[in-house]
């Protein structure tokens, strides 16, 4: 197996951020102080509440598809392999930990047929890299 030493890097990161050559040079100064072979690209939707099931992956508060690809695509000319960490925080403020789903049909509350769709809706949009990207780090 492949010996993997990544940092996450861009957490937080909204609209513009990853077009800024100040990100250039730090996930370049990231791999050669930390030696690193991965990055690992961790970015946050949000969701209404920790009981929402409609997961908003565009706006302000994210990097747009244009920025992250290009940042992987960056990443890569640094020999960096590239994963990706979905995550997704509720507006509330509540801890993300409490998204939960139950695993009976319970009326009026969500169950995990609705929370296999939110996860899916992560999966597709954050994992799924662009046409012609590989899909493997």
């Amino acid at each position: 197996m492949e010996y993997i030493k990544g940092f996450t890097f861009g957490w937080g990161a909204k609209r513009g951020d990853f077009n800024k050559e100040e990100a250039r040079q730090s996930l370049k100064l990231m791999k050669e102080r930390t030696a690193s072979n991965y990055v690992i690209f961790a970015l946050a939707a949000t969701q209404e509440t920790a009981f929402s099931t409609k997961v908003i992956y565009r706006g302000q508060h994210m990097v747009t598809d244009q920025e992250l690809e290009e940042m992987i695509d960056y990443a890569r000319t640094l020999d960096l392999k590239v994963m990706l960490k979905p995550t997704v925080n509720p507006a509330d403020g509540i801890w993300r930990a409490h998204i939960n789903f139950f695993d009976i049909d319970v009326p009026c509350e969500r169950n995990g047929v609705n929370g296999l769709e939110v996860i899916q809706t992560i999966n597709y949009i954050m994992l799924g890299l662009p046409k012609g990207k590989k899909q493997k780090c």
